[in-house]
């Protein structure tokens, strides 16, 4: 074989192994989202207004997608240059970034509705549909100060910004790996009322009393029981 085919054969080798979109970034039916979408020049101010509204208290209009653990918008102005080994000269952004990340996990199938029985394997778009459809307004107000978007009222289009703004995940934590917000939301009760039944029935002296008391009340800690 000549060097030439042999170095060709480690190119399509290499290629081969590298993850395809969304490899790095799923975990399961978790999924890491990455946007980075430039805004508009004049926009600066408005959002970065907007988003402090939010933290002071309007409260996040992702509540309303249900498998969203975790999501954050953060204005990028300019990247850091005082790292040892800094490229020099530093580079220069033509203009700011709205960085967006979030952390969702879909439900299993067999609790899933009917419409949402692909919503994990379709993940990140089924993400990005409900984003564009279910919150447009807070999609606007937020996404509308950014360069070329075009609005939810078509979804579509909406989606397919979005989506061409992602970025690969390479390392991804998952914290609650197939589970999803409501069912973390369902222990976390769960443990809250068995302290409660530790602290109620501390120094009961009877052992069969106790136990039929946790038969009692137990099956209703948790909804599926």
């Amino acid at each position: 074989m000549s060097p030439a085919a042999a170095v060709g054969d480690v190119v399509h080798s290499l290629a081969a192994l590298r993850p395809r979109l969304g490899g790095g970034s799923r975990s399961g039916r978790s999924y890491a989202i990455t946007l980075l979408t430039p805004v508009r020049p004049g926009g600066e101010a408005g959002l970065a207004a907007h988003l402090r509204g939010l933290d002071a208290g309007q409260g996040s209009p992702l509540a309303d997608l249900p498998y969203v653990h975790f999501a954050r918008w953060v204005m990028i102005d300019q990247l850091k240059t005082d790292w040892p080994g800094a490229p020099s000269p530093p580079p220069r952004l033509r203009s700011q970034y709205l960085l967006f990340t979030a952390s969702v996990t879909a439900p299993a199938k067999k609790n899933a509705k009917p419409a949402e029985k692909r919503y994990a394997e379709r993940l990140p778009e089924s993400f990005l549909h409900e984003l564009c459809a279910r919150i447009p307004a807070a999609a606007d107000a937020i996404w509308g100060h950014c360069l070329g978007y075009p609005g939810a009222s078509d979804a579509d289009a909406c989606v397919r910004y979005l989506a061409d703004s992602q970025l690969e995940t390479s390392l991804f934590y998952v914290g609650y790996g197939g589970v999803t917000v409501d069912e973390v939301r369902q222990a976390l009760a769960a443990r809250d009322r068995l302290i409660a039944f530790a602290r109620e029935h501390q120094g009961e002296p009877d052992a069969a009393a106790l136990q039929q008391a946790y038969l009692k009340e137990s099956p209703a800690w948790s909804p599926s029981s």
